[in-house]
């Protein structure tokens, strides 16, 4: 079960990025075409909710059940696993940037829907989405760093 899982969340990253990019772009688009928020846009902000909460989901129970990563050596030994790079991005930094980044998309979308002028939600929706991504970016395992794992699962 748990390697199905990371092998889905590892996969699900890159439908979350594609759909925060598709936000991001729609967004920009409307602010710079001053047109109105139409259900495209709706779509594209919910393709973006959608992604990252399954992702979020999915990563939460690997960090709080399935892996053997934080179960058997982050959690009982938390001290000692601070001072350790790859142990603490694992242990806290991971988990810390992917909450703020599944809040900043929830806190956008909120402003989003309260807003009634079309430009404001446009321009709420690139700035949320835009800080959800860099967020998201900050917090990806990227290959090229130690703690990095495959850009695709297989």
């Amino acid at each position: 079960m748990y390697r199905t899982i990371l092998f889905v969340h590892s996969l699900l990253r890159w439908l979350v990025l594609i759909s925060g990019a598709w936000n991001l772009l729609a967004g920009l688009a409307g602010v710079a075409s001053k047109r109105p928020y139409v259900k495209a846009d709706r779509v594209a902000g919910l393709a973006f909710m959608i992604t990252i909460d399954v992702q979020f989901l999915l990563g939460l129970a690997l960090y709080v059940a399935l892996s053997p990563l934080t179960t058997l050596t982050i959690f009982p030994h938390f001290g000692a696993a601070m001072k350790d790079r790859v142990l603490r991005f694992w242990a806290v930094e991971h988990v810390t940037l992917m909450v703020l980044a599944l809040t900043a998309a929830h806190v956008g979308n909120v402003l989003v829907k309260r807003a009634s002028d079309p430009l404001l939600k446009h321009r709420r929706s690139f700035l949320w989405t835009l800080l959800a991504l860099i967020l998201l970016g900050a917090g990806i395992p990227w290959q090229i760093l130690p703690y990095g794992r495959a850009l695709f699962p297989w």
